[in-house]
């Protein structure tokens, strides 16, 4: 089986965020393990996961996902110090009733499904 994804594939999305405003100095903005995954999917539609997998979100049906997927992956290589030029950490899930994103493909809605889980929201960004 071919390896889950491609670090400088996820890089380079993390890389591309249009919100980075060179040298501010709070430095890159984070992307969530969604954004990452709808990029990943608009970018890679041929990519096993992006075929096998949802995005996402409530109301899917599945217990996995790809921004599941992404976010396990990227913890493991920043771990492992595989991806040092990446950080990652949890955006608090406090006072958030309802998060949601857009896919590129087709404007679909995509509604977080881990607001009440213990860890917030993975959120990762790309510091060079």
């Amino acid at each position: 089986m071919p390896s889950e994804f491609d670090i400088a594939a996820i890089r380079s999305i993390l890389r591309e965020c249009t919100e980075y405003e060179p040298g501010h100095h709070l430095g890159r903005p984070f992307m969530s393990a969604y954004q990452i995954a709808i990029r990943f999917a608009d970018r890679f539609p041929s990519h096993h996961l992006v075929q096998t997998l949802p995005v996402g979100g409530e109301g899917t049906g599945q217990n996995h996902s790809l921004a599941q997927s992404i976010a396990r992956f990227l913890s493991q290589a920043i771990q492992e110090r595989r991806a040092l030029d990446i950080e990652g950490g949890f955006l608090s899930h406090d006072q958030i009733g309802q998060l949601n994103f857009t896919t590129i493909s087709d404007g679909e809605e995509v509604r977080v499904s881990t607001l009440h889980t213990k860890p917030g929201h993975s959120i990762f960004r790309c510091v060079a």
